[in-house]
């Protein structure tokens, strides 16, 4: 599994575990993206990932055929969605069913 799908992984989880937190730290490193944890703060991993994940797979070609406006962050049924997250196999699951066809570009 490369960074990205592990950076996938976490985010649609909204689990990291020990070795998942390392690969955030040393991304967040060797892309130059400032992060510091707070304590016990399970979000910020979270969050870091889904940074991550955004800058990592723009660099990447897409894997998804649609496009969401930037500005839709949700999550439906535990699952977070929005561009960086977005796959097909998603699309076809959530619209209609809460993605709305004004979300989409």
């Amino acid at each position: 599994m490369n960074n990205i799908e592990r950076l996938r992984n976490i985010v649609n989880t909204n689990v990291a575990t020990a070795e998942d937190k390392q690969l955030i730290t040393d991304l967040s490193l060797k892309y130059e993206m400032p992060f510091e944890p707070k304590g016990k703060c399970k979000d910020c991993w979270i969050d870091q990932a889904v940074l991550l994940y955004s800058k990592l797979s723009k660099e990447e070609p897409s894997q998804c055929s649609s496009r969401l406006r930037d500005d839709i962050d949700v999550v439906i049924n535990g699952q977070r969605i929005n561009n960086a997250t977005l796959t097909d196999e998603l699309v076809e699951k959530y619209r209609g069913k809460g993605l709305p066809e004004h979300w989409f570009v």
